[in-house]
């Protein structure tokens, strides 16, 4: 357990979401763990509950419904995520790119403990989640077999000739197979079941890591910026016009997206936001006097060699 809380490398961008994607075939070279994932969700969950439907009882179609809706949520929050990777691994490009910049720096910068203490941070906490999803579904899945079991043991011995009604882990049909009277059929749906409830674990917990470490590292990259903006009053003139253009640049980043390819209203209101920011926005004294930034910088400059000045002259 040590081993698997361990982070080698706390430079690394998200490197456990990174193994997890990979190892589920949403990243690397391997992208049929997906489709095979994919298929047993959709074709072992999805579609026997859509097809075949539910029993009459009002509370179990509520039940086999919500179920379908959730399960439906999952899936499409994955599917979106596979057809949408090119953003995602621009995202780690530039992280990767800004983080590396920070690791050349001295071993005692604080941009440097800034990352790694986040990095650890994200590292902990997905996999916290991850064992926690892990026993989540556990809970979910085996109970239903266990009462089936005994349902099915109490039935071999039961001499009233009761019919048996075995517990399916959803509500649902499983094609034309009698799942909760034949036990041959009880056990082929387990084996089907078994790993498409846990690919759509997975499913469900690739989305909340993926979500959690972009956020968190964009994040860090954001205070990154900010530290290094707190210190351009170190740096000489030439230095500071490249640690600025390198800040800028960074920020650009942080902040890009292919706003063209979004929806239509998103895309108005990024324009309406262009807009707005084009035009010159600043505080009023009684219509008296204007200032926005540009002027307050200037004002905070000019103060600045006075005071310079001064205190050379006193």
């Amino acid at each position: 357990m040590k081993h698997f809380f361990k982070l080698p490398d706390p430079m690394a961008v998200m490197p456990f979401t990174l193994r997890c994607l990979s190892f589920f075939g949403l990243r690397g070279r391997h992208p049929w763990h997906f489709r095979v994932g994919m298929f047993l969700v959709l074709g072992l969950i999805t579609v026997p509950k859509v097809v075949f439907g539910y029993r009459s009882r009002i509370d179990l179609i509520i039940r086999g419904v919500s179920e379908l809706l959730f399960d439906a949520l999952i899936d499409s929050r994955v599917i979106i995520f596979a057809f949408k990777r090119t953003e995602f691994e621009r995202l780690i490009t530039i992280l990767r790119r800004e983080f590396n910049k920070v690791n050349t720096l001295n071993s005692n910068s604080p941009l440097i403990k800034i990352v790694e203490t986040s990095n650890r941070k994200i590292d902990k906490y997905c996999k916290r989640y991850v064992l926690y999803v892990m026993l989540a579904v556990s809970l979910f899945f085996w109970p239903p077999v266990a009462q089936s079991v005994t349902i099915w043991y109490h039935h071999q011995h039961d001499s009233n000739g009761t019919n048996l009604e075995l517990v399916t882990i959803m509500e649902q049909e499983f094609y034309w197979l009698d799942i909760r009277g034949n036990t041959i059929h009880y056990i082929i749906y387990i084996v089907f079941a078994l790993p498409s409830h846990h690919y759509s674990a997975a499913f469900f917990t690739l989305s909340g890591l993926i979500m959690y470490s972009s956020i968190k590292s964009i994040t860090t990259l954001f205070e990154v910026v900010s530290t290094r903006l707190a210190t351009l009053h170190e740096f000489s003139n030439d230095e500071l016009h490249q640690e600025l253009a390198e800040l800028v640049k960074m920020h650009i980043d942080s902040l890009s997206c292919h706003w063209i390819q979004m929806p239509v209203d998103v895309r108005r209101k990024l324009a309406f936001m262009m807009r707005m920011a084009q035009k010159r926005k600043g505080l009023t004294a009684a219509n008296f006097y204007f200032v926005d930034v540009q002027q307050f910088a200037n004002i905070a400059q000019r103060s600045y060699s006075i005071f310079i000045v001064l205190k050379d002259v006193i």
